[in-house]
Parts: structure tokens; sequence; C-alpha cells
């Protein structure tokens, strides 16, 4: 029963925050935009509700903080969104829950500034291909259940295991280089 009121608490109290213009700063605690974003990061939040395609978001759903990616808006209010290592996308996120977008990462001496304009073409070149691939792999799987059913277990794990490692691949090689 604590939990939930200090959730609520704690959601409520980001709202005011937000009106203030102010930036807010949560920790990490899970790994669904791995490797870009790692568990026990901190990230910095710019409570906006201006977003585009490829900008990192931290929205409530079900009574947690969610820190994904924007890869389509449809419409006004409407988006989705998607962890950059997760199969498929999230519920449809709407305006009204959107906390604010993530605006910086770091852990211990490593920083990472997503207001540098290099980073807002990666993030947006991620969110196509995270799209992109999302939509390849869901083809994929129809395809597999039209011709195999449920038969043949051992390709949907081969096709999990490859769209993980794509989807993966290149937000690794970006922040190599950078």
């Amino acid at each position: 029963m604590n939990k939930d009121i200090s959730d609520a608490m704690r959601f409520s109290l980001f709202e005011i925050w937000g009106e203030t213009g102010r930036r807010t700063q949560i920790k990490v605690s899970g790994n669904s935009m791995k490797p870009l974003i790692d568990q026990n990061w901190t990230l910095i939040i710019n409570h906006t509700k201006n977003i585009k395609i490829g900008d990192i978001i931290v929205f409530k759903k079900n009574g947690e903080m969610i820190a994904h990616r924007v890869v389509r808006i449809l419409s006004k209010g409407i988006l989705l969104t998607k962890g950059d290592a997760l199969l498929d996308l999230d519920p449809l996120v709407y305006k009204s829950e959107i906390i604010g977008r993530v605006i910086g990462a770091n852990k211990g001496n490593k920083d990472v500034d997503y207001e540098n304009p290099k980073w807002a073409i990666i993030n947006y070149f991620i969110a196509k291909y995270s799209y992109l691939t999302y939509i390849i792999f869901n083809y994929l799987r129809q395809i597999r259940y039209i011709f195999l059913g449920n038969r043949n277990k051992n390709l949907t794990i081969f096709f999990s295991k490859a769209y993980r490692m794509s989807t993966t691949f290149f937000p690794s090689l970006f922040f190599h280089l950078i």
C-alpha cells in the first residue's frame, strides 16, 4: 500500500517539477535500452512535451517510469515507443503520460549529451532502423506461423537472436565511434 502512495507522490512531484522547467535526474534500473543506456546509468530529463522521432522519453505506464525511444508519432498526442534491446513496441504512449525527454546520461566518467546535434542524427537513425527491423521481424514471424504453425520453435529462437543482435549492433557501433 505504501509503495502505491509513494509512486503516486513521485509522479506528482515529477509533474510539479516539470512545470518549473527544471531538469530531473533518475537512475536506470533495467536493460531495455542497452547498449546506449545501461543499468545504473543516471538519466538527465528535461520536462518537455516537445518530442520528435529518435528522442528517448521517460513516461509513466501502469505505475512505472519507462525510458524508451520514440520510433513513430501517430498523431499530435500519441507515440509509438520501443526499448532498443526489445523485440516489440510498447503500448501506445499518450502525451499526458510523458514525464520528459532524456537530454543526457552518465555513469561514472562516461557522459552522453543527447542535445548534441550528432546525437540527434544518430538517435533518429536508430529509431528508424529499430522500427524497420520490428516490421521485418513481425512479417517473418507471421510467415513462419503460416507455413509452420507452432511446430518449429528453433526458428523462432533463431529469428529472436538475430533480431536482438541487429538492434544492438548499430547503437553499439555509434556509441563506440563517438
